[in-house]
């Protein structure tokens, strides 16, 4: 018996998209071909498989759809990472043992050449006179084992924070991703066996800019028996690129609490404009009706041609970031200063092409000019 599987007062077929099926509550009917009867149980059965492709069909939907939130996520992660770069912080880690505070560490934190965080040390615990007695010195090897754990579980909080996109990439490929919603605007990503077997990060993620808001991780030690959990949240900078503030690791087996916490975010004199701001496609150039030219005295808002120039805006932001924030001696310093290799291809292509520039110009000019004036640099 040959059968047709169709909708109910519609014209789809089963394989149109499954999604509108269940929103327009549209259901199947069977269609035998050259009318030939079915009795109930027969029924029975093709309403089972109908329901059964439908049901594939909606999951297939959602799985595009989360592959293509995860996507999305990981551009705009990537994006604020590249953005951070452009930064140097002070990073305070806090180390208890019982309740008691054992160790506070300050470190002034950038990124390198390599695009690895680079840390120098400004402060240290007093150092403690060793007991010579064999007591003492079995204290000491104990002291020292439990310095060692928790430097150990003070590491580990790196390994998660901030998340890497190609563990993410690979946890995905791995089924081992979900996504749900946590609230209004929000959404969550789940990726078990992120960094160990068995363990578990989630990340709170805004729904419209793709933002992270929280950070929850559910791992451990050496064994699972060490059970670690740890809280992230998040700020964010005048300039919209958001940073992990603060972090609380707990190890319960060990009674040991880890708080990491970074604050005055700076912009690095010495860090290189992003590399990627030389990929401009130029099919994408803005029209004269799509710049926006701010008037003396308001504050610059991202232009519609910055919307579609990406990177432009990630350099734009980064000028006009780094002149705001830096004193008027860095500036004249900076000034006598030859230019980098990045910095002369930018400009380069902003000779090149004035479609480009007058959109970059648009962006920089008040407060550049702005802040060139109260350091006494305009001629």
């Amino acid at each position: 018996m040959i059968l047709g599987i169709q909708c109910f007062n519609c014209s789809h077929s089963v394989a149109s998209n499954a999604a509108q099926l269940f929103e327009s509550s549209e259901m199947c009917t069977i269609v035998p071909e050259g009318n030939i009867p079915m009795n109930r149980k027969m029924k029975s059965q093709v309403w089972s498989l109908c329901f059964l492709v439908v049901s594939l069909l909606f999951a297939l939907s959602q799985l595009g759809a989360q592959q293509e939130k995860v996507a999305a996520f990981k551009q705009a992660l990537a994006r604020n990472q590249q953005a951070l770069h452009q930064y140097q912080w002070l990073e305070t880690t806090i180390i208890s043992l019982k309740g008691e505070e054992k160790s506070r560490v300050q470190k002034q934190c950038f990124y390198g050449p390599d695009g690895s965080v680079q840390k120098q040390q400004i402060s240290a615990p007093a150092p403690q006179e060793p007991d010579g007695r064999v007591r003492g010195r079995i204290k000491e090897r104990k002291k020292e084992e439990l310095t060692d754990y928790m430097q150990g579980v003070a590491a580990l909080v790196h390994q998660y924070v901030p998340p890497d996109s190609q563990r993410i990439q690979a946890t995905e490929a791995a089924g081992n991703l979900s996504l749900s919603p946590a609230g209004p605007g929000t959404a969550r990503l789940d990726l078990h066996s992120y960094l160990k077997p068995g363990d578990l990060l989630s990340l709170n993620v805004d729904s419209g800019s793709n933002a992270m808001q929280k950070i929850t991780v559910q791992s451990y030690m050496d064994s699972p028996k060490d059970a670690v959990s740890m809280n992230v949240t998040f700020a964010f900078l005048p300039s919209g690129i958001s940073y992990p503030s603060n972090i609380v690791l707990d190890a319960p087996e060990k009674k040991i609490q880890v708080v990491v916490q970074n604050s005055n975010y700076q912009i690095n004199p010495a860090a290189p404009l992003p590399a990627q701001a030389q990929v401009i496609p130029a099919a994408r150039q803005p029209t004269q009706a799509q710049r926006v030219v701010a008037a003396p005295g308001q504050q610059v808002a991202p232009s519609s041609a910055g919307s579609q120039f990406p990177m432009l805006d990630l350099v734009a932001s980064t000028v006009v970031v780094k002149y705001q924030q830096a004193t008027c001696e860095q500036l004249w310093n900076q000034k006598s200063q030859p230019k980098s290799a990045r910095e002369r291809e930018i400009i380069q292509m902003l000779r090149n092409d004035s479609e480009v520039r007058a959109a970059f110009m648009n962006q920089v000019a008040v407060p550049v000019v702005n802040k060139m004036f109260d350091c006494d640099m305009v001629p």
